[in-house]
């Protein structure tokens, strides 16, 4: 049984990964040819104790899109000083740098006066002085650097899809990949791409196609880099929610109850993935707050929009959705567990083939995949990456079983605190993921 539940989820995540890569290989366009009046987009950058990355991230912006109409705003918070620091703070280092090169017409610096908040805040301060809803808002982060043509692309898929209101541009976890020497780690940045497109473009793609019973009711998430979205329809679901712990996936639900569809952008980014364990660590730990709390997201959405019961209904299978991705992430891994121990002790023949086989899917097959398609990445991109060789592929692709293994752990260490959040009153630490 433990064998034919891992072969199926394999299997079926393989044929989702692949789809995925297709949709790539035949919407990317390297068009840069946009003309006509464009609607300006305003690219906003939280950032909080950034000064290491802040000023190249800017400078990379400014290149690759001063030809647009765009506005940059860095958004800034006085919970920065919550730490101690040397040197400069974020604030005063962007300032510096739009005084010294003049660039108060592309740039501007707000800053979120209060010392408590998080990102959400920082974002709906920089929203309560906007006020053209011809606007687009592209949310990024400080380390970001997605493709030079993106905002191509974006402007394409207007012209393609006129009744678009929100985009979303994925990103793969391999931007420094060739500049880690642990395979483990290397594995880890392989099984985050994997799952961006084997799960988050896949559900992107299944509900922005074509409209049916089944389209409606499919859920989809928002990243909190790469998200675009009109000012117009930001503002109609509230900004972002600023009492959930995680900002962006709830906005794909909130999207997604009010029949809002989200359309992935055929081109990428490439991330940086963790370079340590600590690193990695933190970042399993506090992304699985998101599907953790879809619950919530539930009891938000019928308080906020005053839902009748249809909409009511249409949340609560959003709802299962996301909680059996909850469910699936914390299962994954003593499930594989379960299935590598098995091998080595059933004696039926057909059985230990069965356990094989679901281990071989579920893991080295997909990160054969998703390794061996560097190439094109680099090109949906627009951002250098080293094709890896046939040893690189293998000892990633071994690597896998740890990875996958590894994976379900901090989620149960999140689980356990919100468990003791929730009966203890206990405050949750939430640390930064680079940290």
């Amino acid at each position: 049984m433990v064998g034919l539940v891992i072969l199926t989820r394999g299997a079926v995540s393989l044929f989702f990964l692949e789809r995925s890569l297709v949709w790539y290989r035949k919407n990317y366009r390297n068009d840069n040819n946009i003309k006509g009046k464009l609607p300006r987009i305003v690219i906003i950058i939280p950032v909080l104790r950034e000064q290491k990355r802040i000023i190249e991230t800017l400078k990379y912006f400014l290149k690759s899109f001063g030809k647009y109409p765009i506005k940059i705003v860095v958004a800034t918070t006085n919970r920065e000083f919550e730490k101690k620091f040397n040197g400069l703070s974020t604030q005063r280092l962007v300032e510096n740098y739009i005084q010294q090169n003049s660039l108060k017409e592309k740039i501007s610096l707000i800053n979120y006066p209060k010392k408590y908040g998080k990102k959400a805040h920082q974002l709906n301060y920089v929203l309560e002085i906007l006020n053209d809803k011809t606007d687009y808002i592209a949310v990024y982060d400080a380390d970001s650097r997605p493709h030079k043509l993106t905002f191509d692309v974006f402007y394409q898929q207007m012209k393609l899809y006129p009744e678009a209101e929100v985009f979303q541009q994925s990103a793969l976890f391999v931007n420094n990949y060739n500049k880690i020497s642990n395979f483990f780690l290397r594995a880890s940045a392989i099984l985050q791409s994997r799952w961006t497109l084997a799960h988050e473009v896949a559900r992107l793609l299944r509900q922005s196609g074509k409209e049916t019973i089944v389209s409606k009711l499919v859920n989809a998430h928002c990243v909190g880099h790469g998200l675009i979205i009109s000012l117009k329809m930001l503002k109609i679901i509230g900004g972002f929610p600023e009492e959930t712990m995680n900002e962006d996936l709830i906005i794909g639900y909130l999207l997604r109850v009010k029949g809002v569809k989200i359309f992935p952008l055929p081109c990428l980014e490439l991330a940086d993935a963790p370079t340590t364990l600590l690193g990695l660590w933190n970042q399993k730990y506090v992304w699985f707050w998101g599907p953790l709390r879809y619950v919530e997201y539930y009891r938000f959405a019928c308080k906020k929009y005053n839902l009748d019961l249809r909409s009511r209904i249409k949340a609560m299978v959003l709802v299962f959705q996301g909680l059996i991705s909850a469910l699936a992430w914390l299962l994954s891994g003593p499930l594989f567990l379960v299935a590598l121990i098995l091998v080595f002790f059933v004696d039926s023949v057909v059985t230990v083939v069965v356990l094989i086989l679901a281990v071989v899917v579920y893991g080295p097959a997909q990160f054969v995949v998703t390794v061996d398609n560097f190439e094109e990445y680099q090109e949906w991109s627009g951002q250098k990456l080293k094709k890896q060789n046939l040893s690189e592929i293998i000892e990633t692709a071994l690597m896998s079983v740890p990875a996958i293994l590894f994976n379900s752990i901090p989620p149960y260490f999140a689980l356990f605190s919100e468990i003791r959040y929730r009966f203890q009153n206990t405050e949750i630490y939430k640390p930064k993921t680079d940290d």
